[in-house]
C-alpha cells in the first residue's frame, strides 16, 4: 500500500512539475517575443534548445545521487556516502567536460546558420556563458 502511495505521489509531483515548467515556458515565450521581438526570440530558443540536449547526457546521475546517497547515511556508513557522492560528481563533472566543446562548437554552427549577423556575436557570447552555467548548474 506504502508503495502505491508513494508511487502516485512521485508520478503526481513529476506531472505537476512538468505542467508547471510547459506553462513557464509558454509566458516567457510570449514576454520575451513582446520585449525582444522575434529576432531575439529565436536566437534565444535555439541557445535554449541546444542546452536542454545537455540534460540527455547526464545519464541520469544526479537521480542516482538521490537513491544512493541516503541509503548509505541511513545504514550510518559516511565512507560510503562520501564516496558515491564523491564518484558521482567527478563522473558527472568528466561528462560535461567532454561533451561541453563539441556541444559549443555545434552550438555556434548552429546559431550562425540561423541568426541574423548583426546579433551572432552577441549570441556566440550568451551561448558560451549559458553552456557553461548549465555544465556548472548540473554538477
Amino acid at each position: 500500500m506504502y508503495a502505491r502511495r508513494y508511487g502516485l505521489l512521485s508520478m503526481g509531483t513529476s506531472a505537476f512539475a512538468t505542467i508547471l515548467q510547459g506553462l513557464t515556458l509558454a509566458i516567457t515565450y510570449w514576454l520575451l517575443k513582446r520585449q525582444w521581438g522575434a529576432e531575439h526570440l529565436g536566437a534565444w530558443s535555439i541557445i535554449v534548445s541546444i542546452l536542454m540536449f545537455g540534460r540527455i547526457a547526464e545519464f541520469g546521475m544526479g537521480q542516482s545521487l538521490i537513491g544512493l546517497l541516503p541509503k548509505a547515511l541511513a545504514s550510518g556508513d559516511r565512507d560510503a556516502a562520501r564516496n558515491t557522492y564523491v564518484t558521482v560528481m567527478a563522473v558527472t563533472l568528466a561528462i560535461f567536460a567532454a561533451l561541453a566543446l563539441p556541444a559549443y562548437i555545434a552550438g555556434t554552427a548552429v546559431l550562425a546558420a540561423n541568426v541574423p549577423k548583426l546579433l551572432l556575436p552577441e549570441v556566440r557570447r550568451a551561448f558560451a556563458v549559458a553552456l557553461a552555467g548549465f555544465v556548472f548548474a548540473n554538477i
